[in-house]
């Protein structure tokens, strides 16, 4: 049997199964283009998105504490807002899967701030995020106006790997525990190269850094 729901700007077009009458099992395939700001609503998120995504794969559902959907997602132009936080023009893609505890990204693929993002990203009971991955081509600069923070003193690109952990809610308060090793190189004028191997602790909200220069 198939399927449409449809809500506002988002719609769900799914196939499948249905089994077992006393217990009712779902299984099938689905199509998906939701509104951003629809999705952060239905995880309970208190902050503001825009723009749409593209899902599509399969699913199994046997009731809300009891499903699994894994597929491809694609998303254009998302938007993110939130009292101390905001960008735009992000395109993100990732392979897939989410059961009631997780959703799990591999093969992420994100570009916001004339930058790009490569990695595997987790989320946990809604709220709490690990991310660890390759980023290219960020502007120091740009990076410090988005965080409202300090910038440097003058500007530079920077590209390495990374790891990221923390809480949706805690990004209000910068409450990140990360770690870096980031190659410098000149941003427009600038002839800045160099390489950083840093740590952030988002609880003392202190930075140490290791075996760096500029």
């Amino acid at each position: 049997s198939s399927d449409l729901l449809h809500s506002g700007a988002s719609k769900i077009e799914f196939s499948g199964d249905m089994r077992h009458l006393t217990s009712p099992s779902f299984t099938g395939r689905y199509n998906a283009h939701v509104a951003a700001d629809q999705l952060g609503h239905l995880l309970g998120w208190r902050t503001r998105q825009t723009g749409m995504i593209d899902s599509s794969g399969d699913f199994h559902f046997n009731s809300s504490e009891d499903f699994l959907i894994s597929g491809k997602a694609r998303a254009s132009e998302l938007s993110y807002r939130d009292p101390d936080l905001f960008f735009d023009h992000l395109q993100v893609s990732s392979d897939f899967t989410a059961d009631p505890k997780k959703i799990d990204m591999a093969n992420l693929r994100a570009s916001f701030l004339s930058g790009h993002l490569q990695g595997h990203a987790t989320l946990t009971d809604v709220d709490h995020f690990e991310i660890k991955g390759v980023v290219s081509a960020f502007a120091a600069k740009a990076v410090a106006d988005l965080l409202r923070t300090t910038p440097p003193p003058f500007d530079f690109r920077f590209s390495g790997p990374f790891d990221a952990h923390g809480s949706i809610s805690g990004l209000k308060n910068r409450q990140i525990d990360a770690s870096a090793k980031l190659t410098l190189s000149p941003a427009g004028d600038t002839p800045a190269t160099g390489f950083i191997d840093v740590h952030f602790d988002g609880v003392r909200q202190y930075a140490d850094f290791e075996k760096s220069f500029l």
